[in-house]
């Protein structure tokens, strides 16, 4: 082949920045792998990511309109509609058809955003039609459908349009089938990563940590967490320790505006989520967080004692999973969302501050995007 490898990159933002930020360090280590890396976003341009030299492709944007994923919304802030649907499939199929990729990778379907099947399950015929690899990138851990029929029909889209699947996790720590019953029957076709970074690379632990940092990810459904803890920093009322809560890009103004009075004349700081937020943590004695996949990444390279508070409402099991399974191997305590009172966060940031515990090293590999890079290469190469 005298061009490089092409690959299309589909990717959907609908609520949280997670999956973004993951699907943001997959396409930077396959441009740097010398694949040429095609873009294709359906969210907002609700700010830039890091894509090395990928080229981005804007999609008819769309995005929630409630937290329940029930209603979609375009750009007009109007309820999508069968035309509207009809519109985004020719488009992204034009696109796909004028790029000729070499392999076409799906973020997250047919195991989440399911909606979206009107438009890639043309594309994916397409691709197995003149040969094109197929393959979907989804994370550790899944949040089973509501209704089995809808696990049942994800399974079988992979069983029949799927050629790998590439789960950016560990089997010893977790196993796919552990969050997807009946996955296993699909053993052969499932890849295994190791997880994916998408922080801003190493950093050295420090041994004189100051302070207590307070974040949720993208904020989208972080205010009950800030609020809380606002309310344990009260009890605390340590005027030598300084709480920092970061606000994330998504959580509202008026909540923001709510917490700047709330936390008037503590030692305490709220600012917007930082880019520096690994270094941050390496230098802090306590992280207290939800426990969603990219925080996870950055407290464990970070070394930092961590508390997390995994977000489970309306039946989230994401977060409540992979908290229980780092506090039972160690690298963190946890304390439940929808159970816990000021008392109780109190009580356990206080024991977390008195102990003075450090973190070991991760428990698992986080270089899944460059192993993502070789498997794709790998592919392509035998395809020719």
């Amino acid at each position: 082949m005298t061009r490089p490898y092409r690959l299309f990159f589909h990717v959907q933002h609908l609520l949280g920045i997670g999956h973004q930020m993951r699907a943001a360090a997959i396409a930077r280590a396959c441009a740097a792998a010398g694949i040429e890396v095609h873009y294709a976003t359906g969210g907002f341009e609700d700010r830039d990511w890091d894509l090395g030299s990928a080229e981005v492709h804007q999609l008819p944007p769309v995005r929630v309109r409630n937290r329940d994923f029930s209603q979609l919304e375009d750009d007009t802030g109007q309820l999508v509609d069968d035309q509207w649907w009809d519109r985004r499939g020719a488009f992204t199929l034009d696109l796909f058809k004028r790029l000729k990729p070499d392999f076409l990778l799906l973020e997250g379907y047919p195991f989440a955003r399911r909606k979206f099947g009107r438009e890639l399950l043309p594309v994916m015929a397409l691709a197995r039609s003149v040969g094109i690899p197929v393959a979907s990138s989804i994370r550790d851990i899944l949040v089973p459908p509501s209704k089995d029929q809808k696990r049942l029909k994800a399974l079988e889209i992979a069983d029949s349009m799927l050629d790998l699947m590439l789960v950016h996790g560990d089997p010893a720590f977790t196993p796919l089938e552990a969050s997807l019953p009946g996955v296993e029957a699909l053993s052969q076709k499932i890849r295994y990563t190791g997880y994916v970074d998408g922080g801003d690379g190493s950093v050295q632990a420090s041994d004189h940590r100051q302070g207590i940092v307070v974040s949720v990810g993208g904020g989208a459904v972080g205010e009950h967490l800030l609020r809380q803890t606002v309310q344990a920093a009260r009890q605390i009322n340590d005027p030598d320790l300084h709480w920092r809560f970061l606000a994330g890009p998504n959580l509202p103004l008026a909540v923001q505006q709510a917490l700047q009075e709330e936390i008037s004349g503590l030692n305490a700081t709220l600012e917007p989520a930082r880019p520096d937020f690994r270094a941050l943590l390496a230098k802090a004695r306590l992280s207290i967080s939800q426990a969603g996949y990219n925080t996870v990444m950055d407290i464990l390279a970070a070394g930092c004692p961590a508390l997390l508070v995994p977000f489970s409402t309306d039946g989230e099991s994401e977060q409540p999973m992979r908290a229980n399974l780092l506090a039972k191997s160690g690298y963190a305590r946890v304390v439940d969302e929808e159970t816990a009172d000021t008392g109780q966060m109190t009580s356990t940031i206080k024991a977390m501050l008195a102990s003075r515990e450090k973190t070991p090293p991760p428990p698992f590999s986080l270089d899944g995007a460059e192993k993502t890079a070789d498997i794709l290469l790998a592919v392509m190469r035998r395809k020719g």
